[in-house]
């Protein structure tokens, strides 16, 4: 027969083993977490102010190069109608032994 000692299974037998055991993984995790947070954020080099200006070309008519005719714009030529093809309907429908019928077989 079996020993009874190994068959014995008692759940809160096990119940504070593994609440420590759980408790020790979760405080494992929230320290490597926390390094994480502990961590200096990498910042960007500081490269000074921005200076930036705005610059007017041409005269009344904004236009660059100081007058002359406005500039036009080319047209592209319109693509050429596609032709449709109809397919010519077969006269006679092949037969089940191969293109040429089983009676004019020689």
């Amino acid at each position: 027969m079996e020993d009874s000692a190994a068959c014995d299974d008692n759940p809160w037998r096990r119940t504070p083993a593994e609440l420590a055991a759980s408790l020790a993984i979760w405080l494992l995790l929230l320290w490597v977490f926390g390094t994480f947070l502990d961590r200096p954020v990498a910042t960007a080099p500081n490269y000074g102010p921005l200076r930036a200006d705005l610059m007017e070309y041409g005269g009344e008519s904004g236009g660059g190069g100081g007058g002359g005719a406005p500039a036009t714009v080319a047209r592209a030529k319109a693509p050429e109608p596609v032709k449709s093809v109809i397919p010519k309907p077969v006269e006679e429908p092949l037969s089940p032994e191969g293109i040429i019928p089983a009676d004019k077989t020689e």
